[in-house]
């Protein structure tokens, strides 16, 4: 089974990708190869356009090409960040070519509170579902204390969080082959 990992940052030394390079190591057991990718390049903000420029191309294709896609996002005021919404927005167009619907996806969150990360995995849910993806209802993933929790290959230093997180996925991916 092939995965996307789309970290919702475009911080150098982002907790979100780090994490999700550490969640593609749990997943391998499980059969599934996640391929992470970087949204630094995509273009801000989609704006009147009339055509995809090449490297949104490259990017809807990855997304078609994967039997899900794992988002993993920070907050920013409450909500997900600009960066990750314009890369959504670009997935989606034209309409016509939305490669969100029927799409299966997850989201979880990093940051250094976990208030703002459930708030943003809130938000991020209701704009996929509109947007036709198939969102995970199970059981979140919200890392709180990134900056002290997370080693330097994004690995988790909490045993009882690195359990949550692997059951989780176990359930995420039985949901995916139904």
């Amino acid at each position: 089974m092939k995965m996307l990992g789309i970290p919702g940052s475009i911080r150098p030394n982002s907790y979100n990708k780090a994490f999700l390079v550490w969640v593609g190591k749990l997943l391998k057991p499980m059969g599934v190869e996640l391929e992470v990718v970087e949204i630094n390049e995509m273009p801000i903000p989609l704006g009147a356009r009339e055509t995809v420029p090449e490297i949104v191309a490259k990017f809807k294709k990855k997304v078609k090409d994967a039997d899900a896609v794992i988002f993993s996002t920070p907050q920013y005021n409450y909500s997900f960040p600009e960066s990750l919404r314009s890369t959504i927005d670009w997935v989606a167009f034209p309409s016509d070519d939305n490669c969100w619907s029927g799409r299966k996806g997850f989201i979880m969150g990093v940051s250094r509170d976990t208030a703002g990360v459930i708030k943003a995995e809130v938000k991020l849910k209701e704009y996929m579902r509109v947007l036709g993806m198939e969102v995970f209802d199970g059981e979140s993933i919200a890392v709180e204390r990134a900056g002290e929790i997370l080693d330097e290959e994004g690995g988790l230093l909490d045993k009882k969080i690195e359990l949550k997180t692997k059951k989780v996925l176990e359930e995420f991916v039985q949901w995916v082959k139904k």
